[in-house]
Protein backbone atom coordinates (compact mmCIF):
# COMPACT_ATOMS: atom_id res chain seq x y z
CA UNK A 1 0.00 0.00 0.00
CA UNK A 2 2.97 2.28 0.60
CA UNK A 3 4.07 1.58 -2.65
CA UNK A 4 0.78 2.83 -3.81
CA UNK A 5 0.58 5.93 -2.37
CA UNK A 6 4.28 7.02 -3.27
CA UNK A 7 3.75 5.94 -6.54
CA UNK A 8 0.63 8.46 -6.93
CA UNK A 9 2.15 11.41 -4.71
CA UNK A 10 5.12 11.36 -7.14
CA UNK A 11 2.89 11.44 -10.23
CA UNK A 12 1.09 14.41 -8.33
CA UNK A 13 4.04 16.55 -7.33
CA UNK A 14 5.92 15.87 -10.73
CA UNK A 15 2.76 17.48 -12.38
CA UNK A 16 3.31 20.11 -9.94
CA UNK A 17 6.79 20.71 -10.00
CA UNK A 18 7.00 20.49 -14.15
CA UNK A 19 4.03 23.47 -13.73
CA UNK A 20 5.35 25.66 -11.27
CA UNK A 21 8.99 25.84 -12.93
CA UNK A 22 7.32 26.24 -16.45
CA UNK A 23 5.50 28.89 -14.72
CA UNK A 24 8.01 30.30 -12.44
CA UNK A 25 10.45 30.61 -15.92
CA UNK A 26 7.40 31.70 -18.54
CA UNK A 27 8.03 29.38 -20.64
CA UNK A 28 6.14 26.62 -22.65
CA UNK A 29 7.74 23.45 -23.15
CA UNK A 30 5.21 21.02 -22.65
CA UNK A 31 5.20 18.09 -19.79
CA UNK A 32 6.88 15.85 -22.32
CA UNK A 33 10.20 17.22 -23.32
CA UNK A 34 13.59 15.05 -22.27
CA UNK A 35 14.37 16.73 -19.56
CA UNK A 36 10.97 16.15 -18.09
CA UNK A 37 10.80 12.80 -18.50
CA UNK A 38 13.81 12.28 -17.26
CA UNK A 39 12.68 14.00 -13.76
CA UNK A 40 9.72 11.61 -14.24
CA UNK A 41 11.57 8.41 -14.17
CA UNK A 42 13.72 9.54 -11.03
CA UNK A 43 10.77 10.67 -9.08
CA UNK A 44 8.91 7.04 -9.82
CA UNK A 45 12.84 5.53 -9.23
CA UNK A 46 12.57 7.63 -5.38
CA UNK A 47 8.50 6.33 -4.97
CA UNK A 48 10.06 2.92 -5.43
CA UNK A 49 12.53 3.25 -2.84
CA UNK A 50 10.69 5.43 -0.61
CA UNK A 51 7.64 2.69 -0.35
CA UNK A 52 9.60 0.12 0.45
CA UNK A 53 11.46 1.60 3.15
CA UNK A 54 8.19 3.28 4.49
CA UNK A 55 6.62 -0.21 4.22
CA UNK A 56 10.00 -1.65 6.63
CA UNK A 57 9.61 0.82 9.14
CA UNK A 58 5.80 0.23 9.44
CA UNK A 59 4.71 3.83 8.41
CA UNK A 60 0.85 4.77 8.60
CA UNK A 61 -0.69 5.83 4.67
CA UNK A 62 -0.79 9.34 5.75
CA UNK A 63 2.51 9.67 6.95
CA UNK A 64 4.04 7.96 4.15
CA UNK A 65 2.05 10.69 1.98
CA UNK A 66 3.14 13.82 4.03
CA UNK A 67 6.81 12.61 4.12
CA UNK A 68 6.65 11.59 0.19
CA UNK A 69 5.08 15.41 -0.73
CA UNK A 70 7.35 16.91 1.74
CA UNK A 71 10.45 15.03 -0.10
CA UNK A 72 9.57 15.80 -3.32
CA UNK A 73 8.54 19.72 -2.60
CA UNK A 74 12.58 20.17 -0.92
CA UNK A 75 13.91 18.86 -4.19
CA UNK A 76 11.62 21.57 -5.93
CA UNK A 77 13.13 24.35 -3.13
CA UNK A 78 16.48 22.95 -3.62
CA UNK A 79 16.50 23.43 -7.56
CA UNK A 80 15.39 26.34 -7.05
CA UNK A 81 17.82 27.62 -4.41
CA UNK A 82 20.66 26.09 -6.08
CA UNK A 83 19.68 27.74 -9.44
CA UNK A 84 18.49 30.85 -8.82
CA UNK A 85 19.86 31.47 -4.84
CA UNK A 86 16.29 31.89 -4.03
CA UNK A 87 13.75 30.16 -1.93
CA UNK A 88 10.06 30.48 -3.10
CA UNK A 89 8.30 32.31 -0.42
CA UNK A 90 4.91 30.15 -2.39
CA UNK A 91 6.34 26.84 -1.93
CA UNK A 92 7.19 26.99 1.16
CA UNK A 93 3.63 28.13 1.95
CA UNK A 94 2.32 24.77 -0.11
CA UNK A 95 5.21 22.96 1.71
CA UNK A 96 3.42 24.15 5.51
CA UNK A 97 -0.13 23.69 4.45
CA UNK A 98 0.33 20.27 2.77
CA UNK A 99 1.64 18.98 6.05
CA UNK A 100 -0.21 20.49 8.21
CA UNK A 101 -3.40 18.77 6.38
CA UNK A 102 -1.33 15.73 6.65
CA UNK A 103 -1.25 15.65 10.60
CA UNK A 104 -4.78 17.26 10.88
CA UNK A 105 -6.18 14.02 9.01
CA UNK A 106 -3.66 11.87 11.41
CA UNK A 107 -5.06 13.79 14.50
CA UNK A 108 -8.82 13.21 13.13
CA UNK A 109 -7.46 9.39 13.05
CA UNK A 110 -5.70 9.49 16.29
CA UNK A 111 -2.40 8.37 15.14
CA UNK A 112 -1.31 12.20 16.47
CA UNK A 113 -1.92 13.32 19.81
CA UNK A 114 -3.24 17.08 19.16
CA UNK A 115 -1.72 18.44 22.40
CA UNK A 116 1.85 16.47 22.11
CA UNK A 117 1.87 17.75 18.35
CA UNK A 118 0.91 21.24 19.09
CA UNK A 119 4.48 21.69 21.37
CA UNK A 120 6.37 19.67 19.60
CA UNK A 121 5.63 21.79 16.54
CA UNK A 122 5.86 25.05 18.15
CA UNK A 123 9.46 24.03 19.25
CA UNK A 124 10.32 22.51 16.28
CA UNK A 125 9.68 25.96 14.80
CA UNK A 126 11.51 28.19 17.23
CA UNK A 127 14.80 26.29 17.22
CA UNK A 128 14.81 25.76 13.36
CA UNK A 129 13.72 29.67 12.80
CA UNK A 130 15.18 31.17 15.92
CA UNK A 131 18.84 29.47 15.13
CA UNK A 132 18.98 30.60 11.61
CA UNK A 133 17.67 33.91 12.35
CA UNK A 134 20.87 34.10 14.95
CA UNK A 135 22.98 32.86 12.13
CA UNK A 136 21.45 35.09 9.13
CA UNK A 137 22.02 37.86 12.02
CA UNK A 138 25.32 37.19 12.72
CA UNK A 139 26.68 35.54 9.07
CA UNK A 140 26.19 39.19 7.17
CA UNK A 141 24.79 37.63 3.85
CA UNK A 142 26.06 33.91 4.50
CA UNK A 143 22.95 32.77 5.60
CA UNK A 144 19.45 34.43 3.68
CA UNK A 145 16.21 35.31 4.87
CA UNK A 146 15.08 31.91 2.50
CA UNK A 147 16.66 30.33 4.72
CA UNK A 148 15.33 31.34 8.28
CA UNK A 149 12.03 30.58 6.24
CA UNK A 150 12.93 27.18 5.33
CA UNK A 151 13.96 25.91 8.69
CA UNK A 152 11.30 27.93 10.71
CA UNK A 153 8.93 25.48 8.50
CA UNK A 154 11.27 22.47 8.36
CA UNK A 155 10.76 22.91 12.38
CA UNK A 156 7.39 22.61 12.39
CA UNK A 157 6.60 20.11 9.89
CA UNK A 158 9.69 17.83 11.98
CA UNK A 159 9.40 18.87 15.70
CA UNK A 160 11.87 19.73 18.00
CA UNK A 161 14.09 16.07 17.87
CA UNK A 162 14.04 15.71 13.92
CA UNK A 163 14.86 19.85 13.27
CA UNK A 164 18.07 19.44 15.62
CA UNK A 165 19.08 16.49 13.30
CA UNK A 166 18.43 17.92 10.49
CA UNK A 167 19.89 20.90 11.32
CA UNK A 168 23.14 19.39 12.23
CA UNK A 169 23.65 17.35 9.22
CA UNK A 170 22.83 19.99 6.91
CA UNK A 171 25.94 22.18 8.53
CA UNK A 172 27.80 19.31 8.36
CA UNK A 173 27.46 18.41 4.79
CA UNK A 174 27.74 22.43 3.82
CA UNK A 175 31.53 22.64 5.68
CA UNK A 176 32.38 19.66 4.02
CA UNK A 177 31.35 20.72 0.43
CA UNK A 178 32.46 24.13 1.22
CA UNK A 179 35.89 22.06 2.56
CA UNK A 180 36.01 20.02 -0.87
CA UNK A 181 35.26 23.59 -2.80
CA UNK A 182 38.27 25.03 -1.12
CA UNK A 183 40.71 22.72 -1.95
CA UNK A 184 39.45 22.48 -5.25
CA UNK A 185 40.25 26.16 -5.58
CA UNK A 186 36.80 26.59 -6.87
CA UNK A 187 35.39 28.36 -3.36
CA UNK A 188 36.84 30.86 -0.53
CA UNK A 189 36.01 31.05 2.45
CA UNK A 190 33.77 34.32 2.14
CA UNK A 191 31.47 32.30 -0.25
CA UNK A 192 28.05 31.35 0.28
CA UNK A 193 26.23 28.38 -1.26
CA UNK A 194 23.02 27.67 -1.56
CA UNK A 195 21.52 25.60 1.67
CA UNK A 196 18.45 24.13 0.75
CA UNK A 197 20.29 21.39 -1.21
CA UNK A 198 22.44 20.59 2.19
CA UNK A 199 18.87 20.80 4.02
CA UNK A 200 16.65 18.20 1.61
CA UNK A 201 19.92 15.71 1.62
CA UNK A 202 20.16 16.06 5.46
CA UNK A 203 16.23 15.23 5.33
CA UNK A 204 17.20 12.25 3.03
CA UNK A 205 19.40 11.04 5.55
CA UNK A 206 16.59 11.10 8.18
CA UNK A 207 14.26 9.54 6.33
CA UNK A 208 16.34 6.72 5.81
CA UNK A 209 17.52 5.70 8.77
CA UNK A 210 14.05 6.17 10.09
CA UNK A 211 15.35 8.86 13.11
Amino acid sequence: MQLFVTTGMALLFWFFSVGYLQHDKQENVGFFGKKQLTVLTVYILLAIGMGWLYNLYSFSIMLTAQYTGMVYLMLLIAYIDKRDWRIPNDLLVVLGVFSVCCMMIMVCFKELKPQELLWNCIFGALIGGGTFLVGYLLSRGSLGLGDVKLMLVLGFILGNHRILVCMFLSLVLSAAAGIVGIIRRKKNMKDAVAFAPFVTAALFIILILGI
